[in-house]
């Protein structure tokens, strides 16, 4: 297929080579620490918190285009989300 224009032309069958797009359900769990500093006058404060993800779960997309190594990976639609957030008390006790 080709598109031509007055000043160029487009060779599609050539550009559908270097663009692929990856599609799959994905479903994760997961912990990440948050670190909160405050700082006051004269003390620094730190506080922890522990968001745990129990579940990322949806479609997900990836589109990568070989000429420059570009790639975008986002879900399509919304996924389904469930996640508590902690103030983490365990800091540094790996059995979070």
């Amino acid at each position: 297929m080709q598109f031509k224009h007055n000043s160029f032309s487009v060779d599609y069958s050539l550009v559908l080579k270097f663009l692929q797009t990856i599609t799959g359900d994905f479903e994760s769990r997961f912990n990440i620490l948050v670190r909160a500093k405050r700082e006051q006058r004269d003390h620094q404060t730190i506080s922890d918190y522990r968001l745990q993800v129990e579940r990322l779960r949806g479609r997900l997309n990836a589109s990568t285009d070989f000429r420059d190594g570009a790639v975008a990976i986002k879900f399509d639609g919304w996924p389904d989300v469930i996640f508590f957030f902690f103030f983490n008390l365990l800091v540094g006790n790996s059995c979070w």
